[in-house]
């Protein structure tokens, strides 16, 4: 063998070493990786879409091995690979997360959301219409003639408990349908006035009620003549605390939403006790009141809007103007239906009639309330989240008529705009 042939054979072993030694290098598209993104199984179900301004987006699989995964990964759920968009969906904890988060390819990350259709039951009154859509109603406010639209993956409120403390409930009405208990603290068990079974019929009656499949347990804090006072009202804000933390744990249990109806001039001692319950996970409704005036100034009101955790609820008609009657102003978080509201009522097991006052707005936030704790069980039990979700949802500049200074002029709605 000539020692030019032994070179050449040489130094193609050392070509060949070489490339066995020293894989040909790639371009690293990996430079946001951060050091700590190895994956770890399990977590929430997220979308991640990459940006589709880039130039060169990356491919799904570059994504996935800075994340410690690969396509076949038994936590990697669907590919997203047309012209239109780029991305994946997976399983991935905070860990995942976070490295995501630093990733300058990356645009969205979400966590996949329930998609439901949306249902509509017509024979409504007007107020069901007025909170599952965005435009403008129209028509005779003292019939069952609208439509009230939801979402079928909601369950209406099932699991939930509506407190209502009022009058009591007329319990056989055919709109309860063996949903509704009372507790009775003062009086008969007979609801005297009418003004309980009425309020209770807007928060989950069937036909005329919001959240039509929730637990309805009044608890009786009026006389039958209608009069009340405030040692009994907090009597009664505490029942519903104990029998909520009792609820906690029982199987299909889904949270506590307590509506009140009333007002008296603002006394520490309630809003404390409102603040208590808020504490506990109770959600809070409260009617603004009927004096034209400051909610401010009363009782439970003020533990709403600026004041607390509390909801407090205004009142609108038909228009979508403020009903002349409506407290206002920083201690009123939103608007609902509350000028000639028809629901159920006393004298009969099927009686409905109209009635007028924010004691019949609050029940239609109570009902929404209810409605988005099976919706969305993480606002459940967290009083501060749900109050935030409700002012997010509601809309915006469609209230007409004056307030006092610092009212937000939200008008609630369920979070189906509907037509």
């Amino acid at each position: 063998m000539t020692p030019g042939l032994l070179h050449y054979i040489l130094l193609a072993l050392g070509v060949a070493a070489t490339i066995i030694a020293h894989p040909t290098p790639r371009i690293d598209t990996s430079t946001d990786l951060p050091s700590n993104s190895v994956h770890q199984s399990g977590g929430k179900h997220h979308i991640v879409l990459f940006d589709s301004t880039l130039p060169n987006q990356p491919s799904i699989d570059d994504v996935l091995s800075r994340l410690g995964l690969y396509p076949e990964h038994e936590d990697v759920v669907n590919h997203f690979n047309g012209s239109g968009f780029r991305g994946f969906s997976a399983n991935m904890d905070a860990h995942c997360l976070d490295a995501l988060a630093e990733m300058s390819d990356v645009a969205i990350v979400e966590e996949v959301a329930n998609v439901s259709m949306v249902e509509t039951r017509s024979t409504a009154p007007w107020g069901l219409e007025r909170i599952s859509s965005a435009g403008t109603i129209s028509g005779n406010p003292g019939t069952l003639n609208f439509t009230y639209s939801f979402d079928t993956g909601s369950g209406l409120g099932a699991g939930a408990d509506i407190y209502i403390l009022d009058s009591g409930i007329n319990t056989q009405h055919v709109a309860f349908q063996d949903r509704a208990q009372v507790k009775v603290l003062v009086g008969s068990v007979e609801d005297g006035t009418g003004h309980g079974t009425h309020v209770s019929g807007i928060a989950a009656g069937m036909l005329v009620g919001v959240a039509s499949r929730a637990n309805i347990l009044g608890i009786k804090m009026f006389e039958d003549n209608g009069t009340g006072s405030s040692d009994v009202a907090l009597k009664a804000v505490g029942y519903a605390i104990d029998s909520h933390m009792a609820r906690r744990n029982q199987t299909g249990f889904v949270g506590s939403v307590m509506n009140m109806s009333w007002r008296v001039p603002k006394i520490n001692a309630m809003n404390m006790a409102i603040k208590a319950a808020n504490d506990a996970g109770v959600h809070t409704i409260a009617a603004a009141g009927n004096d034209a005036e400051d909610a401010c100034t009363g009782s439970p009101a003020s533990s709403g809007g600026t004041g607390g955790n509390g909801i407090t609820v205004g009142s609108i008609d038909i228009s979508n103007a403020i009903s002349k009657f409506s407290d206002t102003g920083s201690c009123v978080d939103v608007y609902a239906p509350g000028s000639n509201i028809v629901s159920a009522y006393i004298g009969g097991d099927n009686v409905i009639r109209p009635l007028t006052g924010t004691s019949m707005a609050a029940p239609h936030v109570a009902g929404i309330v209810a409605y988005l704790m099976t919706a969305n069980q993480s606002l459940a039990q967290d009083p501060p989240a749900m109050k935030a979700f409700l002012k997010d949802t509601g809309l915006r500049d469609v209230i007409t008529g004056p307030t006092l200074p610092g009212d937000p002029r939200i008008l609630v709605n369920n979070g189906i705009r509907g037509k």
